[in-house]
């Protein structure tokens, strides 16, 4: 297998520069297309709650006998989660969802509050 291009987030941490998008797919052909791809040599796979997605990411995962330490899969969850509890609880609900194990990771999708209500809300 070729070796990916990837980018160094942390000394010593890297992620693959290219990943598989999985808007708008559901069901089986989410699964398929994220079994394909790691069939592919792709390591890097891209999820979101709102996508409503993550248990077929998981599946597609699962079916291709891939080591999953060695994907790395990037979610998403919603604006109303931009506090501390609502990240916990976000995160919680998602690895329940997805059966892909740890996420390696967790972010928000486009921000639509101002960089103040980004400040607040990490202080709830």
């Amino acid at each position: 297998m070729q070796e990916q291009h990837t980018i160094e987030l942390a000394p010593g941490l890297r992620i693959p520069a290219i990943g598989l998008g999985t808007w708008p797919l559901t069901g089986e052909e989410a699964a398929d297309a994220v079994a394909r791809a790691l069939g592919n040599g792709y390591r890097h796979v891209d999820t979101a709650a709102n996508y409503g997605n993550e248990q077929a990411v998981g599946a597609g995962i699962a079916r291709t006998g891939v080591q999953r330490k060695t994907v790395w899969v990037t979610s998403k969850f919603n604006n109303e989660d931009l506090n501390r509890t609502g990240f916990n609880r976000g995160k919680e609900q998602g690895a329940r969802s997805r059966a892909i194990g740890e996420l390696l990771v967790q972010r928000w999708h486009a921000l639509s509050r101002s960089r103040d209500g980004l400040t607040r809300g990490w202080a709830t």
